[in-house]
């Protein structure tokens, strides 16, 4: 899995990986953001593309804006929202 830089600071992504479980980064969560909407999310979540610098990373507000400039990633007060990628016998 790649992860891109930051669309708007710049920031490198790192290295790709073999993640089964995996947050969103900031296109997959413009991507399917109609479908992540929810009337019962009342709270930030993290995703993994970093943010303005290396020690914090991007997150989508509770209201669903991706917030590119990132949040420490340290903090406790967002909330994780881990994703996987489903096959089905119409992918084979």
């Amino acid at each position: 899995m790649i992860t891109s830089a930051n669309r708007i600071y710049g920031t490198d992504g790192g290295n790709a990986t073999m993640d089964r479980v995996f947050l969103l980064d900031e296109a997959e969560a413009e991507r399917y953001k109609n479908v992540l909407r929810s009337e019962h999310n009342q709270k930030a979540w993290w995703l993994r593309t970093p943010g303005k610098t290396k020690d914090s990373a991007a997150f989508v507000s509770a209201e669903g804006t991706v917030m590119s400039y990132g949040y420490a990633a340290d903090s406790g007060e967002l909330a994780v929202r881990p994703a996987i990628w489903v096959r089905t016998a119409d992918d084979e």
